[in-house]
């Protein structure tokens, strides 16, 4: 209910600019908003056997934090 948490959106890192550089550490699934989250970040340092992805698009969802609209921007440099 308080305002100034919800002004953040989800997690506080996809909707504000961050001055310090954001590293991203997955070790396992980052399915949904851990990929969204990933996404968000500066740098992300994955183990072999990560896995990402975003099922809401199989489930007639949409990625609302952003995850569209990163995720064709970001894959080849990720």
């Amino acid at each position: 209910d308080d305002p100034v948490k919800q002004a953040w959106g989800f997690a506080g890192l996809v909707s504000h600019a961050i001055s310090k550089p954001m590293i991203a550490a997955v070790n396992g699934h980052a399915l949904g908003g851990g990929l969204e989250i990933t996404l968000a970040c500066d740098l992300a340092v994955a183990v072999d056997t990560a896995q990402f992805g975003l099922p809401e698009p199989k489930r007639g969802l949409f990625a609302a934090a952003g995850g569209v609209f990163r995720l064709p921007e970001q894959l080849p440099t990720k």
